[in-house]
C-alpha cells in the first residue's frame, strides 16, 4: 500500500497577474513531490493538512501590500486599461488570520519585485516568512524574489522557468 502524497498551498495575492504566472510556475515545480493546491489569498484557504505552505505577494512600497497600496495598484491598473486581476484582501491579511502550525509544517515565501539597477528595494517575502516564522511554521530555504519588468509587467525572461526550479528545489528540500 503506497503512503498518500504529502499536500502542499501555494497562496498568493496579485493585481497585474505577474505574481500568479509565477505562482502557478512554482506550483508546478512543487507538483512532482506534492498534491498541490494553488489559492489566492482573498479565497482564504485552510492550512489544514498541509505539510507545506508558500506564500508570495508583490512587493509594494518596500513591503507586502496593504489595503491602500493595493487600492493605488488598482487605480494604475485602470489608467493603463488593465484588467484588475485581484479579488480582495491580500496575503498580508491571510497571514494575520493564519492559525498557528500544529506539528512540523514547511514553509517557502517568495514575491514579485522590479528590479531597479543591481538590487531590489523592499521585500515583500521577508514580512511573509517573518509572520510564518511567528505562527510556528518552518522556513525552508531564503525569501525569494522573481522579477518583472515595471509594475505592470511583463515578468522578465527566464522567470517562469526559474519559479519552476525553485518549486522543485523547495518539495525536495522538505520531502
Amino acid at each position: 500500500m503506497t503512503e498518500p502524497r504529502r499536500r502542499a498551498l501555494v497562496v498568493f495575492e496579485t493585481i497585474f497577474g505577474n505574481t500568479r504566472q509565477i505562482a502557478e510556475a512554482i506550483a508546478a515545480g512543487l507538483a512532482a513531490h506534492f498534491e498541490v493546491t494553488l489559492a489566492e489569498a482573498s479565497a482564504n484557504p485552510s492550512p489544514e493538512g498541509m505539510s507545506l505552505i508558500v506564500v508570495g505577494g508583490p512587493i509594494h512600497a518596500f513591503g507586502m501590500s496593504r489595503p491602500t497600496t493595493r487600492e493605488n495598484a488598482e487605480a494604475q491598473a485602470e489608467k493603463l486599461g488593465i484588467k484588475d486581476v485581484h479579488t480582495g484582501a491580500g496575503v498580508r491579511e491571510w497571514l494575520e488570520r493564519l492559525p498557528p502550525a500544529t506539528g512540523q509544517v514547511d514553509a517557502a515565501t517568495f514575491d514579485t519585485a522590479v528590479k531597479v539597477g543591481w538590487f531590489v528595494i523592499g521585500s515583500a517575502a521577508r514580512g511573509e516568512a517573518s509572520l510564518l516564522s511567528a505562527r510556528g511554521y518552518t522556513m525552508t530555504g531564503r525569501p525569494q524574489h522573481f522579477f518583472v519588468k515595471d509594475m505592470d509587467g511583463p515578468l522578465m525572461p527566464g522567470e517562469l522557468e526559474r519559479a519552476r526550479a525553485w518549486g522543485q528545489g523547495v518539495a525536495e528540500l522538505t520531502a
